[in-house]
């Protein structure tokens, strides 16, 4: 996965600070969030805003579980998950499996069968620092 760093002045980062506290999403979260926000806003790329938001809100519950944490993309959504539209589940679910391919040190695939729920796991990333990474 790409990077991109930023540097803000005090001021800024307070404001940033703040309004990602809001939302509920890590600061880097929130400037990815707002970067796609733009992107959305500005190119004809389309991308669902609200499916973002709501993915980078279920992200942040990733990081929070304890390592060995089983959970499934309905965990990630408790209150919202049967008022969700059977394509906003898949794609929800699509996101996920996404997620796990691309960051194997927050979490992985536990069980999965044709046809039924895929389950995952929080990684233990600890045992990465061991390696130097």
């Amino acid at each position: 996965m790409k990077r991109l760093y930023s540097n803000y002045p005090e001021y800024e980062f307070e404001a940033i600070a703040a309004e990602a506290e809001k939302k509920g999403l890590s600061l880097s979260a929130f400037q990815r969030y707002c970067v796609m926000v733009y992107m959305a806003e500005n190119t004809t790329r389309s991308v669902e805003l609200w499916e973002m938001e709501e993915f980078g809100l279920a992200t942040t519950k990733i990081f929070s579980m304890k390592p060995e944490a089983t959970f499934t993309v309905a965990d990630l959504f408790p209150n919202k998950w049967d008022g969700f539209s059977k394509s906003k589940k898949m794609s929800m679910a699509k996101r996920l499996v996404l997620f796990a391919k691309q960051n194997p040190h927050v979490c992985s695939v536990y069980q999965s069968a044709p046809g039924q729920t895929t389950v995952y796991i929080r990684s233990d990333a600890s045992g990465l620092y061991r390696f130097g990474f």
